[in-house]
C-alpha cells in the first residue's frame, strides 16, 4: 500500500510520480497572468495494482544480476490483493506474511509476492522518477483491490456504495452487507457493459467530477475499450484481454457521471464540457482528438487499455511503460505541456510485499478486518459491547 506521489492527487496507489514542466521564478501565461507554474492542465495516469516495493525497491541502483536469480518475460500470477488478506499480510505493521498468502508462480516459485523488477525492466518510470517528482512518504487510504482504490481517487470516500442487482455482499461490502463501505470490485450498476453475474453497485455523495462541474471547470474521463467494450487486445507477450473493465471506471459508479449506453461524444469540441451526450465518460482515442483540437480539459483522468494497464496476470511492466512513454511523449510535444501537470498512480498494491505501512489513522472495526489477527478484533469487538 505504500504510495509514490504527491498526496494532493493520489488517494491510493502503490507507486507514482508527479511530471511538471521546468519554470523560471516567475513566468506568465497565454492568459498575461503571472505565477510560478501556471499550470491548466492536470492529467492523471491511473495504473493498476504495484506496490512501492515491487517497481522501485531497490531504486536508483540497478545493479547486474549475478545472484542466480531469473530473469523472464511475460506476466506474473496475481498476487491475494483482498481486503482482507492484505491486512493479514500486513500483520498489525510487521509486514511479516505476505509469503503465506502468495500465489505460485511458474517463473517466480511459491513466494512470488516478494518478487521485483528493478531499472532493467522498469526503465522508463525510473527514468521519470529521476527527472521529474517522486514521494515515498504517500500511502494508501484504504486495503483492498481496484475498486476501492478508484473510489477513494475520485471522491475520497468508499462509502455509501449499495448493491443494486440482488447480488450478494460478501466481499463486495464491508460486513457483507447490501450496502456500506465497499471493499470488493463490484461493477456500475447502469454500465451496460457491467457482467450481469456480477455484483452491481451504486455510489451515493459526489465525486470530483461533480465539484467541477459546480465549479464550470472542464474534466474528462478517458477509458481504453470505453467505445467498444467487446473489443480485445494482445500485448508483447503473447496474452490477450479485453480492454474494458467496468470495475475499473472511473466515475461510473456515480449516477450523476454515468454514461450508461457509453454514448459518444456531440463533438471534439464538446470533449469535457457540461451537455455533451458523453456526460464526461469517453473513449481514450477522444482524449487525443481533443488534445489535436487544442481541447484538453482542464482536468484529465486516463485508463490504459487493461493489456498496458501494469496489472498482474493479463498486463506486465513492458506493455504498460508502452503506453505510458507513449503518452507522456504525446504529450510533451503538444503546445498545453508547458500548461501541464501528469500524476501516474496506481490503485492498489496486488498483494505485492512492500517494507512500510502507512499511519492508521481511523480503525475500521468489520468482520472482514484482519489487520490485527481474528483474535484481536474478536478482543476489541467485546471490549465494546
Amino acid at each position: 500500500m505504500h504510495q509514490c506521489l504527491t498526496k494532493g492527487l493520489a488517494i491510493l496507489a502503490a507507486s507514482a510520480m508527479t511530471l511538471l514542466p521546468v519554470y523560471p521564478a516567475s513566468a506568465q501565461d497565454k492568459d498575461g497572468s503571472s505565477t510560478k507554474t501556471p499550470i491548466k492542465h492536470v492529467v492523471v495516469i491511473f495504473q493498476e495494482n504495484v506496490s512501492f516495493d515491487h517497481y522501485f525497491g531497490t531504486y536508483p541502483h540497478a545493479k547486474e544480476n549475478n545472484d542466480g536469480s531469473k530473469y523472464f518475460k511475460g506476466a506474473t500470477c496475481d498476487e491475494d490483493h483482498s481486503y482482507s488478506d492484505e491486512q493479514f499480510a500486513f500483520d498489525g505493521g510487521l509486514m511479516d506474511r505476505f509469503a503465506k498468502v502468495s500465489c505460485k508462480d511458474p517463473n517466480i516459485g511459491p513466494f512470488s509476492t516478494m518478487g521485483y523488477y528493478d531499472g532493467n525492466t522498469g526503465t522508463a518510470l525510473w527514468n521519470y522518477a529521476q527527472h521529474f517528482a517522486m514521494s515515498d512518504n504517500s500511502f494508501g487510504t484504504t486495503f483492498g483491490p481496484s475498486t476501492p482504490g478508484l473510489l477513494n481517487l475520485v471522491a475520497g470516500n468508499t462509502f455509501e456504495g449499495t448493491i443494486m442487482n440482488g447480488k450478494s455482499g460478501k466481499g463486495n461490502i464491508a460486513g457483507g452487507r447490501d450496502a456500506g463501505a465497499v471493499i470488493g470490485d463490484p461493477d456500475p450498476f447502469g454500465d451496460a457493459c457491467s457482467a450481469p453475474g456480477r455484483a452491481q453497485i451504486s455510489m451515493s455523495g459526489q465525486n470530483v467530477g461533480d465539484l467541477l462541474n459546480k465549479a464550470g471547470v472542464t474534466w474528462g474521463s478517458f477509458m481504453g475499450g470505453f467505445g467498444n467494450c467487446a473489443a480485445v487486445s494482445t500485448g508483447t507477450t503473447g496474452l490477450t484481454t479485453s480492454d474494458y473493465i467496468p470495475h475499473h471506471a472511473f466515475f461510473q459508479y456515480w449516477q450523476s457521471t454515468l454514461n450508461a449506453k457509453h454514448t459518444p461524444r456531440t463533438s471534439v469540441d464538446m470533449i469535457g464540457h457540461q451537455g455533451d451526450a458523453a456526460n464526461h465518460e469517453y473513449d481514450l482515442a477522444d482524449f487525443w482528438d481533443a488534445l489535436k483540437a487544442h481541447n484538453m480539459p482542464a482536468v484529465s483522468f486516463l485508463k490504459a487499455k487493461a493489456i498496458q494497464d501494469g496489472h498482474a496476470g493479463y498486463s506486465n511492466p513492458l506493455d504498460e511503460q508502452i503506453f505510458l512513454v507513449n503518452t507522456i511523449n504525446a504529450l510533451e510535444k503538444t503546445d498545453e505541456w508547458n500548461e501541464t501537470a501528469v500524476f501516474i498512480a496506481y490503485d492498489d498494491s496486488d498483494g505485492w510485499h512492500d517494507h512500510q505501512m502507512g499511519t492508521i489513522v481511523t480503525q475500521s472495526n468489520v468482520s472482514d478486518d484482519q489487520l490485527l489477527g481474528p483474535e484481536a478484533i474478536a478482543a476489541r469487538q467485546k471490549r465494546m459491547t
